[in-house]
């Protein structure tokens, strides 16, 4: 997973005072191209939902969503993405992983963690 320089930017800009939107949606997609730091869309997007639950511990944000069996079925899924919006936006993350040939015999769990290092 890549923390993109967008996400960067806009956490720059609140620590200078401006307004940033924190991210509020996960995204999941079927492209496999390896993620970098520029990324700014997802290689194709499939579905965008609002985040379930986001916690908060020492130096760290943990983002939690869920894939529900119903949805996605027939799709292989190999992207997802953190964004500020719920049809565009900042993308703060992206990350590709091994294909996940969905079907409703299975939910998937995304829990995706920001960590502050200093």
């Amino acid at each position: 997973m890549v923390f993109t320089d967008t996400g960067a930017n806009e956490l720059r800009d609140w620590l200078a005072g401006s307004a940033a939107t924190a991210p509020t949606h996960v995204a999941i997609g079927d492209d496999n191209t390896a993620e970098t730091k520029t990324d700014t869309v997802m290689g194709n997007e499939l579905t965008r939902d609002t985040i379930d639950t986001t916690s908060t511990s020492s130096k760290e944000v943990t983002y939690e969503w869920t894939l529900l069996s119903t949805e996605q079925n027939g799709n292989d899924i190999k992207e997802v993405g953190l964004f500020n919006d719920p049809a565009a936006g900042d993308m703060f993350s992206h990350a590709t992983h091994a294909t996940i040939s969905k079907t409703s015999s299975i939910e998937v769990r995304y829990r995706i963690r920001v960590r502050l290092i200093n």
